[in-house]
């Protein structure tokens, strides 16, 4: 299904690695347990401890909620979590449910699915081997301060609509000395989109505001599929530091639904900032073949002089060399650092050969506080419309936490570009910048209070895909149906 309108970004969320490719996927907006190493020897146990969460919000995204101001809502959401930890394995389920409900126009309204599986087993004391699957099918996504998985990743929202992620993977760590080890890994995952159809996206009748001179554009989305894999060789130098080396392959594919995309991406007839090519809001000659002062459908979309009635979706292929190490600093305070070159390639196109890089940064600053920063340059399957982008993102968290009560803090600032365009088109930039924080306060085993907010911001080259700041929050009651336990066995 292919993508008309560039001014709806599509989620990309918690993404996965695909040896330089980011692959999207969207884990659940409440945390999964804590995960859990199992140790040679320990005894057995079994942890079950589901929960009920009811929440009144206010949403200020108004390509959600529409009729361009914010909405409140209440929601009520169920999470199964169970694990098992045995002597050389451990098994981890998640899954939540629920509903969002608005008062102003029900077509926002949504009910989510999240599920999330992990299994890890130790086959020596330096060798094991792991695998894991996550899906979700809702029609919006969320940035969460309590899912601090969520902040290194670009997140942007799709409006109405029903988003399918899928994402799994493997993962193998083998001894091969004294000090040296091999690793090698797998993933895939996959994104499906239901089309929006004109007018749908319009204000309902009885909500007050204007009616628009024109049905709202048709939203065509083009699905994809990543996948990928790695493989590499660590060096532990020290009992504080380790080294390696390695090399990823990914490969990102579009459907092909055989048409294509017309030029005039969002079919209105008209010179959108989006569709001038070379963003002076002015329709050039090279851009009008039939000069009659409109950009129509089918017009030259990428100045070769040729009519170019419609264009594919484009496969890319990511090749990524690297170098890693990571330290611990002290007993609190350990970080990472992967330095390497991503060489993207696309059939008819010029190779583009950019940095690949990862960090990350974390540190115990008291017994109750976590601090963490990271940062990224990867590939990512791009915004829906069939085109890889360049991810850049800056990110960080804090958390403070006591029996009774927590504190999580949550920011990350995300520049998106297009990786490789085959028809030569400038590229178009989106940057997005979102805060997110929230307080818990739990007095007993049973129930737990809090409040969470968030605000986002994001600017872009293309008009179309501004949108200014907003901010959304509410309460939260949340029911641990069995209490805080673990039971052996």
């Amino acid at each position: 299904m292919l993508r008309s309108v560039a001014r709806f970004l599509v989620p990309c969320a918690s993404a996965v690695f695909l040896g330089g490719v980011r692959a999207q996927e969207s884990p659940p907006p409440t945390p999964a347990p804590s995960s859990t190493t199992a140790v040679p020897g320990e005894a057995p146990r079994t942890s079950f401890l589901p929960t009920v969460d009811l929440r009144v919000f206010t949403n200020g995204n108004t390509n959600v909620v529409g009729d361009g101001e914010s909405a409140v809502g209440a929601s009520v959401g169920l999470v199964l979590p169970l694990r098992w930890v045995r002597p050389l394995s451990t098994w981890g389920l998640n899954y939540r449910t629920g509903g969002q409900v608005y008062g102003k126009d029900d077509r926002a309204n949504d009910f989510q699915h999240h599920f999330s599986g992990s299994y890890s087993r130790t086959l020596s004391e330096r060798s094991s081997i792991g695998f894991n699957l996550a899906g979700n099918k809702t029609e919006q996504q969320t940035f969460n301060a309590e899912s601090p998985d969520l902040i290194d990743e670009a997140i942007t929202l799709a409006p109405r609509t029903s988003v399918v992620h899928l994402s799994g993977g493997a993962n193998a760590n083998f001894a091969t000395g004294q000090r040296s080890s091999l690793s090698f890994g797998v993933r895939a995952g996959l994104s499906r989109y239901d089309d929006i159809p004109a007018g749908a996206l319009d204000p309902e009748p009885d909500s007050g505001a204007p009616p628009p001179t024109t049905p709202s554009a048709p939203i065509n989305f083009v699905d994809s599929v990543a996948y990928g894999g790695s493989v590499g060789w660590g060096l532990t130098v020290s009992e504080r530091t380790s080294l390696g080396i390695g090399y990823g392959y990914g490969a990102i594919t579009y459907e092909d639904t055989g048409q294509g995309v017309t030029e005039d991406r969002n079919g209105n007839g008209v010179l959108d900032p989006a569709e001038d090519l070379n963003n002076n809001l002015v329709l050039d000659p090279g851009e009008d073949l039939n000069g009659n002062g409109i950009l129509d459908p089918a017009e030259d979309r990428n100045g070769n002089g040729v009519i170019d009635a419609q264009f594919p979706a484009r496969d890319t292929t990511v090749h990524t060399l690297f170098v890693s190490s990571s330290r611990k600093f002290s007993e609190f305070t350990s970080g990472s650092l992967n330095l390497g070159a991503l060489v993207a390639q696309q059939e008819g196109a010029e190779d583009r050969v950019e940095p690949s890089i990862s960090a990350s940064l974390s540190r115990q600053v008291t017994e109750q506080s976590t601090l963490s920063f990271g940062l990224r340059q990867s590939a990512g399957m791009g915004t829906g419309n069939g085109i890889a982008t360049l991810d850049r993102g800056l990110y960080g968290t804090w958390s403070w936490a006591r029996p009774t009560m927590h504190v999580s803090v949550g920011l990350a600032y995300w520049n998106r570009e297009t990786l490789i365009d085959p028809l030569g088109r400038q590229d178009q930039t989106t940057s997005t910048f979102q805060i997110a924080e929230s307080f818990g306060w739990m007095p007993g085993p049973r129930f737990s209070y809090g409040v969470f907010h968030s605000f986002r911001d994001q600017v872009s080259d293309d008009a179309n895909f501004d949108s200014s700041g907003y901010n959304s929050g509410g309460v939260f009651v949340r029911w641990n149906i069995r209490g805080r336990s673990e039971r052996a066995g």
